[in-house]
């Protein structure tokens, strides 16, 4: 019986271990963040435009989709890690699954950022962004 409680005593106590080592997450949206602790991650020394601009150059319009005339706005949120690395790659909407795949496969591609902090520490840092597929008349 003591055994028991002792492994339901770790058990229980195993997802507060892990939420303590985990680097803390700054939610970010597209509005300014107004924090003057907080230094947004940086994309090749530029800012979020800087990171949209260089997913445009990189993205391709899958030929199923633009031979169907398959446009709309994905939406992909991710994490900026406390190493510049992208990760945690999210496709929360999609008009098709072609285009939230080639948006997934070209965020994850992207180069290291100079990371986030917060208060002097460095901070993982979220982002939501929408990639617009359209096709030109």
């Amino acid at each position: 019986m003591k055994k028991l409680l002792l492994l339901a005593l770790l058990l229980a106590l195993c997802p507060l271990a892990a939420a303590a080592s985990t680097p803390e997450t700054i939610v970010v949206d597209s509005s300014e963040v107004h924090d003057p602790e907080f230094v947004a991650p940086r994309f090749k020394g530029g800012d979020m435009m800087r990171f949209r601009q260089w997913v445009m150059r990189h993205i391709y319009y899958p030929q199923e989709a633009a031979r169907e005339r398959i446009q709309g706005v994905v939406f992909v949120r991710f994490v900026v890690g406390t190493d510049g690395r992208v990760g945690d790659v999210e496709v929360l909407n999609q008009p098709v699954l072609s285009l939230g795949r080639e948006a997934y496969r070209v965020v994850a591609s992207s180069p290291k950022w100079t990371p986030g902090r917060k208060s002097g520490e460095l901070v993982r840092v979220r982002y939501l962004i929408p990639i617009d597929f359209s096709i030109p008349k």
